[in-house]
């Protein structure tokens, strides 16, 4: 039911689709807008490769 739901909207009322696509990404932002800041610095970081291989290597 609600699979069918979605495609009629989706297929009948692209307007409303995307209205509603919309008002999701809003609230997606606003309660993840602190994390998705910190993913983002972290995946900015360097990894450190070589202290990876160096432990691998003591071993």
């Amino acid at each position: 039911m609600l699979y069918q739901l979605a495609h009629i909207l989706r297929d009948d009322f692209p307007w409303l689709w995307n209205s509603i696509d919309t008002v999701n990404g809003w609230f997606f932002a606003l309660r993840y807008s602190s994390k998705s800041e910190e993913i983002v610095r972290r995946c900015n970081e360097d990894i450190p490769y070589n202290d990876v291989f160096d432990e691998r290597r003591a071993a």
